[in-house]
């Protein structure tokens, strides 16, 4: 894997210097990999290399983006296979002959008990059935209990915030009583001072 990805660099390197002979192969080719390993769509891709490329070239800026995308998927092709080469998928029907040879065998494997175990089976069963009947009989009531208290804060939010809204109100109609009297109050001062004159 390494090495192909090696190969694509060295191709990408040389695609790159064939554009314009002064570039700085390992920052472009570094920017480019970046562009191509992103998970954009393949037109974002290909069109954030051409407006990359035309800062380097006039023409071709389209060609050589998609030049380089469709030899980055080449490359990465190339990596899926030899990934798959390293790690074969099983085959299912193998994966299914072991399975059934597995059932086969602890079938095979079930052996007859003696009436003491039986016996000794028949009281566990019994004991725990007794268990089970016994803590069906007690409700958990943890969800409900949750369910309760979230009920209670909510009721208790609810009501304040109504308290606090009636208070506000009141607020309200004092501060409009209070100007009103001012006014009324500033009304007849002014009226006091022009039966004066």
């Amino acid at each position: 894997m390494e090495a192909s990805m090696e190969a694509f660099q060295k191709w990408l390197d040389e695609k790159l210097l064939s554009l314009d002979p002064n570039t700085d192969t390992e920052v472009f080719g570094t920017y480019i990999i970046g562009i191509l390993e992103s998970e954009s769509d393949e037109e974002e891709q290909k069109e954030s290399m051409a407006v990359f490329f035309s800062s380097l070239i006039e023409s071709g800026c389209e060609e050589a983006s998609i030049e380089i995308y469709d030899k980055w998927k080449e490359f990465e092709k190339q990596k899926a296979e030899e990934e798959s080469k390293k790690h074969p998928k099983p085959d299912i029907t193998d994966k299914l002959g072991e399975i059934f040879e597995k059932q086969k065998l602890e079938v095979s494997k079930v052996k007859s008990k003696s009436k003491d175990e039986k016996a000794r089976k028949e009281a566990i069963l019994n004991q725990y059935c007794m268990r089970f009947l016994v803590l069906s009989a007690f409700k958990n009531t943890n969800s409900e209990d949750v369910a309760a208290k979230e009920r209670a804060k909510r009721d208790a939010a609810k009501a304040e915030s109504d308290r606090k809204r009636e208070k506000d109100k009141l607020d309200r109609e004092t501060q409009k009583n209070k100007q009103a009297d001012r006014k009324e109050a500033e009304k007849k001062r002014t009226q006091k001072g022009e039966r004066r004159r």
